[in-house]
């Protein structure tokens, strides 16, 4: 039982640890377009938005006969989305200067536009590596895979936020004490999903009746060993000692939840 034990072990010991890891394909940086924009763009600002924007004005600290043709750096691409939006809106140029003709405004801002979309989704395509789960994931995974129902991941750092969120790949990097922690947490695991003992542990054996989940929904609890657990029969009908599930669906579950076997293995 040992050595079988052990040669089980260890491959899944740096299976769990794997899993914990994901490596997003890398994606074409963005390339920008120059022919487009000395077609559309150079000539646009030339005839409409020099005289406010150019070197003699910047009205609201924005120039833009030097803005650059560089959708990946955030900080132009900032200032392009604020042109496009005044475009769009009419409020540039200012109603008292020569108006451009609607074609020449649309094509100025749909080009634009698109460099935009395809500048943020090359930024999202960039690499991420070792993007791994966050404490959450990594719990549900765990018990998911292995059938264990303990919170491995509660010894873990927190998980930085980014935006608001925990899950987010640019912040979950991975440092020399997580990954000590992964495997300190996946020989856990293995001790609690591969029990050692001299005798298999006592057949447990439960029978919930469809009578008991009269009420319906999560207010029936039934009692089993000192335990209140949860029968829900969803919106299958009962005929005699049976419930009938007629077709499949997402509503026709047998649900039986919220209880803990005594033994672990």
């Amino acid at each position: 039982m040992r050595a079988r034990y052990n040669m089980i072990r260890f491959p899944l010991i740096s299976l769990l640890f794997v899993a914990t890891s994901i490596s997003a394909s890398a994606e074409s940086p963005h390339l920008a377009d120059v022919e487009g924009f000395e077609k559309i763009v150079r000539p646009f600002i030339g005839k409409h938005c020099v005289e406010c924007h150019g070197p003699d004005e910047q009205k609201g600290k924005l120039r833009l006969d030097t803005l650059p043709n560089d959708f990946s750096d955030p900080f132009t691409a900032e200032k392009w989305g604020e042109v496009v939006n005044t475009v769009n809106s009419h409020e540039m140029p200012p109603e008292e200067e020569p108006q451009p003709h609607s074609e020449a405004a649309g094509e100025f801002a749909d080009w634009l536009a698109a460099e935009l979309g395809r500048a943020e989704l090359a930024k999202r395509g960039s690499r991420v590596v070792l993007r791994r789960m966050n404490r959450s994931e990594y719990n549900h995974t765990i018990r998911d895979l292995v059938g264990v129902d303990f919170q491995p991941a509660e010894g873990f750092p927190e998980d930085p936020a980014a935006g608001g969120f925990d899950n987010i790949g640019e912040a979950l990097n991975l440092s020399p004490l997580q990954i000590e922690l992964y495997y300190d947490a996946a020989r856990k695991i293995l001790d609690r999903a591969l029990v050692e003992a001299p005798e298999p542990p006592p057949v447990l054996k439960w029978r919930f009746d469809p009578e008991e989940d009269k009420p319906g929904g999560d207010r029936t609890r039934v009692e089993r060993d000192k335990q209140r657990i949860i029968v829900n029969k969803g919106i299958n009908d009962i005929e005699g000692d049976h419930i009938v599930m007629r077709h499949d669906a997402w509503n026709r579950n047998l649900n039986i939840r919220d209880f803990r076997l005594p033994h672990e293995g």
